[in-house]
């Protein structure tokens, strides 16, 4: 979820999956694996928060479809996951099935859905993207749910920049794989949290 706070109103980006999936017994003959079907979308919900009392839904609009979808055993579904905005209101998704990063322009104004936006960045040290923030120097930081590394990127020219081992358990293999998750700022910008499933733990990282 991408948050815009404004005390009294907000929006809020939510990415919704399961649309039109089939059992995970139904398997893709080419891959071995659950059908993929490109249906899950990202909701833009804006309230109202009035003082003491329940937020309350003014409009609610889907910014963005078409991304990937599969049912899953073990994760229940599997679809986009992270989602973080920039200060220019575009919204940049992850879609793991697909190892991508994309990014929907005006994501705050725009009235109709942007499909999956544009192609940020695609496969090299991605592995599967999962938890994704913006950074103060309008980088992004994105956690790799089948490995232990967080990837740096440039979304302003779609490099990846690097990767750092945040998680090298050799319990697993790749070392992390299947740990990361959530990934917030400190609130000084100058590092990052992230959480570690395996251990059910909040860590610190960064500076």
């Amino acid at each position: 979820m991408a948050v815009v706070d404004r005390g009294d109103t907000a929006t809020l980006f939510i990415s919704m999956a399961g649309f039109g999936l089939r059992s995970p017994d139904v398997i893709d003959k080419a891959t071995g694996f659950p059908e993929v079907i490109h249906k899950a979308t990202v909701l833009r919900l804006n309230i109202k928060i009035p003082d003491g009392k329940p937020p309350v839904l003014v409009d609610q609009t889907v910014v963005g479809d078409g991304f990937a979808q599969r049912a899953d055993r073990d994760n229940f579904l599997l679809g986009p996951t992270g989602l973080s905005l920039g200060p220019d209101n575009t919204l940049y998704v992850t879609d793991g099935l697909d190892n991508v990063i994309t990014a929907i322009p005006d994501a705050v104004d725009r009235t109709t859905s942007g499909g999956t936006g544009k192609l940020v960045t695609k496969d090299g040290l991605l592995s599967w993207p999962l938890a994704m923030v913006y950074t103060p120097a309008g980088h992004l930081l994105v956690c790799n749910g089948k490995d232990g590394q967080l990837v740096e990127v440039d979304p302003a020219g779609g490099k990846q920049i690097y990767s750092q081992w945040i998680d090298s358990d050799q319990a697993q293999s790749p070392p992390g794989n299947g740990d990361l998750f959530g990934i917030a700022l400190t609130p000084d910008g100058q590092g990052f949290y992230y959480v570690e499933d395996d251990m059910n733990t909040l860590v610190r990282g960064g500076k």
